[in-house]
């Protein structure tokens, strides 16, 4: 599994090289521009997969709200617990 924040040109270029049947887990667009450069005989002959994510609706099918995970976090920095 390839776990992608950055999206752009790399994120076929890291597809290309993975094994069969592995899987891309986008969750950002940190490079400004989408996935590109993506071959598609990378999902019909590989068997790539490539997924989104967001981690709001993570959040929201566990039960879990984002501001409450975010203030958690805050005071585990705060206490320098983590």
């Amino acid at each position: 599994m390839f776990i992608d924040p950055i999206g752009g040109k790399h994120t076929g270029m890291v597809l290309s090289n993975m094994p069969n049947d592995s899987t891309v887990l986008c969750y950002g667009a940190l490079s400004g521009s989408g996935a590109m450069a993506i071959n598609p005989l990378n999902f019909i002959a590989c068997r790539h997969v490539l997924k989104g994510f967001i981690l709001g609706d993570y959040l929201k099918s566990k039960g879990l709200g984002a501001l409450a995970v975010i203030k958690k976090a805050q005071s585990l920095m705060k206490e320098k617990a983590f």
